[in-house]
This record gives C-alpha cells, sequence and structure tokens, in this order.
C-alpha cells in the first residue's frame, strides 16, 4: 500500500507544476486556490474538492484571464487525481484498506469450504 502522506502529495504536486512550467506553460497561482491546494496535501479535502472550487473561482474571474491559465491547471490536477485516486470520496488507503480486509476474509472462507 502507497502512504499518501502530505510529504508526498506537495512532491506530487510540485512534480507536476514544474513540469508544465519547464513548458512554458501558466499554472493557476491565485492565494485561494493555492490554499486549497494546501488543504489537499494535508488530506483535509479530496482533489475532486479542489477542482470544484477552482472551476467556482475561474467563472468569477473575466475569461481573457482564465483561459491561459484554465488549461494547464486542469491538467496538473487531472495528473494528480490519476496519480492519487479518490473512490466516492474515500481516500486511497481507505480503498485498500478494505479491498485487503475483503480479500482475507475471502481467503479466510474458502480456507474452510474446502
Amino acid at each position: 500500500m502507497i502512504d499518501w502522506n502530505p510529504n508526498k502529495r506537495r512532491t506530487l504536486w510540485f512534480r507536476s507544476v514544474a513540469a508544465k512550467e519547464a513548458l512554458g506553460l501558466p499554472v493557476e497561482n491565485h492565494p485561494r486556490f493555492l490554499g486549497w491546494v494546501e488543504d489537499w496535501i494535508a488530506g483535509h479535502i479530496p482533489m475532486a474538492e479542489v477542482q470544484r472550487r477552482y472551476a467556482q473561482l475561474r467563472s468569477e474571474t473575466p475569461a481573457e484571464l482564465a483561459d491561459a491559465v484554465d488549461a494547464t491547471t486542469y491538467a496538473v490536477m487531472d495528473e494528480v487525481r490519476q496519480e492519487i485516486p479518490n473512490i466516492a470520496g474515500v481516500s486511497l488507503s481507505t480503498a485498500e484498506e478494505r479491498a485487503e480486509q475483503a480479500k482475507k476474509i475471502t481467503d479466510a472462507w474458502q480456507s474452510g469450504r474446502t
């Protein structure tokens, strides 16, 4: 099981951002957005919530300012979500723990029947 602690989440986020910026692509740096990212890094909210809040923030921003940053920032968030998936709001570690417990129960049940 991978332990996606805050340090690993932070590393993943900044690695994804740095890759986009190395290509000359702008990534969102609005203080509210960065605060939400910090909440995600700390494990307080899922990336889906960061994306929802970001969409709301962008709807409050004039389109000409939003266009260049949007595509890149959404790409970073999508990369992060693919790396650390959430299943219906359940963290990956919890989902893995449940899967492991289910496997143990299945194995115990099968060993008792054979």
